[in-house]
């Protein structure tokens, strides 16, 4: 059984930017499965499963959009009983041990069904992807107000709902999470059918 299925989603992506997250996802003692879910208008990074026998590549021939696409994923991940799930960037990587230590955390606090970790740029500044729920006002001000005497206003408005105050250095239960990369503990999603709508 797989422990802990990971999905990629793919769109004309280049082969050796995605290899490095690739090598990066691969790079664990945990029992993982890999789906590269390939939303491109042809099959060529279809040779990227030739890297490692745990890859399963998905051509859709079709752009499904990136929801869609890790649906697909997630739905195999849950029919097999895996355990885990990541969803995953194509141009997010990370060092060996993360993958253990989202485990590990998850292990230890049943009651969390999805946890991220902090995400950085590669020069080491922080990516701000913890977020609350925006009022109108906050969606509204951020395209039509974040000019002259509103601007500095807006600002803080931002940090705030970045919840930036934080400075990301202790674990936080927020409102949501970026969908860069997820760590969902499968057994509290949503029953398959409710999670995969038709077009």
């Amino acid at each position: 059984m797989t422990l802990l299925s990971i999905s990629i989603v793919l769109y004309k992506n280049s082969k050796y930017k995605v290899l490095e997250v690739i090598k990066s996802a691969l790079n664990t003692k945990l029992n993982i499965k890999l789906y590269l879910i390939d939303n491109s208008l042809n099959d060529s990074l279809k040779e990227l499963t030739n890297i490692d026998e745990r890859i399963v590549y998905i051509f859709n021939n079709a752009n499904l959009g990136y929801r869609k696409a890790h649906n697909i994923a997630m739905r195999k991940s849950i029919e097999e009983n895996a355990q885990y799930h990541l969803v995953l960037n194509p141009n997010i990587y990370f060092q060996y041990g993360v993958l253990e230590e989202l485990y590990n955390y998850m292990e230890q606090n049943k009651d969390v069904g999805l946890i991220m970790p902090k995400v950085l740029y590669p020069d080491g500044s922080l990516q701000y992807l913890c977020k609350l729920i925006p009022t109108p006002f906050d969606l509204l001000g951020r395209s039509f107000l974040n000019i002259g005497p509103f601007k500095k206003y807006i600002e803080k408005r931002k940090e705030k709902l970045e919840l930036r105050f934080t400075g990301y250095k202790k674990i936080i239960n927020v409102s949501y999470l970026s969908g860069f990369i997820m760590f969902i503990r499968t057994e509290v999603s949503p029953p398959v059918k409710t999670i995969f709508k038709k077009k």
